[in-house]
């Protein structure tokens, strides 16, 4: 008999000893005044009969010896319940080990040795697993260098902080994989399903997405500089805050993505889709975007210190713009100095305090574009058209006129004006 059953069991003596005490001097009551025992029994019951409650406490007095008893039978029977509670106590300190049964029988039923080897291991750096099923497998900080796991199935798998730098993963399924923080420098995804996958502040530098369906992905603050997304559907993705250095993204399709502060720096976003993003905060300084569709671009919020703040501008400076759409789009403070814009569509956009200083206009089109306080100073406005334009506070400085068309006629003067 262990301490504890010792204790509940003198524990319970007493208890009935008590009760034994008070059932004696009850009976020597009883025999004293008898009458006065029986006026108070029916005065008892009368009191009873209307309030059921003080009925309850009477049973919980007189079934405590019989609840006390069963305690004391429990005690004998098995352990304590203090004991429980203590072991219960201990094991929530200890840390909880996962089962490997799962990983055992995911290791028993593959058919590969390199599937094998990297569940065993989670790690199977230069393997072939080309074609494999991990769907859905817990491969996160595993390490699958310089790996072949082109067309493999790897939807839903979770690969947080796991190492796939410069491993094949051509044509492979990884629709809502998690790459969260993952390593995949010079990594092939080309024409491998993304979609919902979630690669944020993963290191995809260098790495190749071409023709990559990243539609709805999740690639905040993932580093993609110098990253190949040609052709890549990236409609509708997270890159907020995401570094595109360098990336190309020629032909690519961004419609509806977020974009507010990502750096786009000396990027190629020749002819690829933009439309209805939000691009605030967004660096495209140096950039190509020659024939981009730019058009319905929004800021994303509205709040008016976002707006108003000299520090939060959406930036194209020194970029190549020519030909581009910027139809429809609500931008406030934009950067363009020494941008190219020329031939540059912005017919009914709303583009207040812009600066559009040493940038070349050339043939633009801001046919009812509102861009009251915005900067011209020394632009090249040759063949530009302003027609229903909203020009009120506009500087045009030292900007060189040529056939340029404004609300109230053409401008026709080779020379550098003031107006």
């Amino acid at each position: 008999m262990t301490d504890n059953q010792i204790k509940l069991l003198f524990y319970s003596i007493g208890i009935i000893l008590i009760i034994w005490v008070a059932w004696k001097f009850l009976k020597f009551f009883v025999k004293i005044i008898p009458t006065f025992l029986e006026i108070a029994w029916k005065g008892l019951c009368d009191i009873f009969y209307r309030y059921n409650t003080i009925l309850v406490i009477f049973y919980i007095f007189f079934l405590f010896p019989i609840a006390a008893c069963h305690i004391l039978i429990l005690g004998w029977l098995d352990e304590s319940d203090d004991i429980a509670i203590e072991n219960e106590e201990i094991e929530e300190d200890k840390p909880i080990t996962p089962t490997n049964e799962d990983l055992n029988s995911k290791i028993k039923a593959a058919q590969s040795k390199n599937v094998k080897k990297l569940l065993a291991l989670n790690a199977c750096d230069d393997c072939d697993l080309s074609g494999e099923n991990l769907s859905k497998f817990n491969l996160s900080t595993a390490s699958i260098k310089n790996a072949d796991l082109s067309d493999a199935n790897l939807s839903s798998t979770q690969l947080v902080f796991s190492i796939l730098s410069e491993s094949n993963l051509n044509s492979a399924n990884l629709e809502r994989v998690n790459l969260y923080k993952a390593h995949c420098w010079e990594t092939q995804f080309i024409s491998a399903n993304l979609r919902f996958g979630d690669l944020s502040e993963a290191f995809l530098e260098n790495s190749n997405f071409e023709n990559a369906n990243l539609e709805l992905a999740n690639l905040s603050q993932a580093n993609l500089e110098g990253a190949n997304l040609q052709n890549a559907n990236l409609n509708g993705a997270n890159l907020e805050n995401a570094n595109l250095n360098g990336a190309n993204l020629e032909n690519a399709s961004l419609e509806g993505a977020l974009l507010s502060g990502a750096s786009f720096e000396k990027a190629i976003l020749i002819n690829t889709n933009l439309s209805s993003s939000e691009i605030g905060l967004a660096n495209f300084n140096s950039a190509n975007l020659h024939k981009a569709q730019l058009n319905n671009l929004i800021l994303g919020q509205e709040d008016d210190n976002y707006y108003t703040s000299s520090v939060l501008l959406t930036s194209f400076r020194n970029a190549d713009l020519s030909e581009v759409e910027f139809m429809q789009s609500t931008l406030m403070r934009v950067k363009f100095e020494g941008a190219n814009l020329n031939k540059a569509n912005f017919s009914g956009s709303e583009l207040p305090q812009s600066n559009f200083t040493n940038s070349n206009l050339s043939k633009a089109n801001f046919t009812r574009t509102i861009l009251e306080n915005s900067n011209f100073t020394n632009a090249n406005l040759k063949d530009a058209n302003f027609t229903e334009s909203d020009l009120r506070g506009v500087n045009i400085n030292e900007a060189i006129l040529s056939n340029t068309i404004t609300p109230w006629g053409v401008e026709n003067n080779n020379l550098k004006v003031n107006w």
